[in-house]
């Protein structure tokens, strides 16, 4: 018999599910299962009520949009009140890195127009090196 707090458990990854694509679900789920894991070995519970409910992704459906050429040039001439962001996002179009890994690098990770990122590869284990576009260089 499931117990009325597992069902509630099972009903908040399906919450998740709904409201979240990606890894997003799956990421909180798992640390909702940690705060209950704790909350358990501190006799809240005599089971946990998440033993075997496991974390699931959510694909998303649909494809994300590119920006085409004409909008690139447009958000390249738009003025902002973040100069630093702007450029980050800018970068982020040349590079093809997501904002996150943008703003974890510094500038002794370009050297000789190339960027090492400290993103690791899954196959190889070494780190992505980008050549950089000539316009990134000024």
């Amino acid at each position: 018999m499931v117990s009325e707090w597992r069902r509630l458990c099972i009903r908040f990854r399906q919450f998740l599910l709904v409201k979240f694509t990606g890894e997003t679900p799956a990421n909180y789920f798992s640390e909702f299962k940690k705060v209950i894991r704790a909350a358990t070995k501190d006799n809240y519970w005599r089971q946990n009520p998440v033993e075997g409910v496991n974390s699931k992704t959510n694909p998303s459906k649909r494809l994300k949009e590119n920006l085409e050429a004409d909008e690139y040039i447009k958000l390249f001439h738009t003025p902002s009140l973040n100069e630093s962001v702007k450029d980050a996002v800018i970068f982020s179009c040349y590079t093809g890195l997501r904002f996150v890994d943008v703003k974890l690098l510094s500038w002794k990770d370009i050297k000789d127009g190339r960027l090492t990122t400290r993103i690791i590869q899954h196959k190889t284990g070494l780190s992505v090196t980008l050549t950089l576009h000539p316009d990134l260089k000024t």
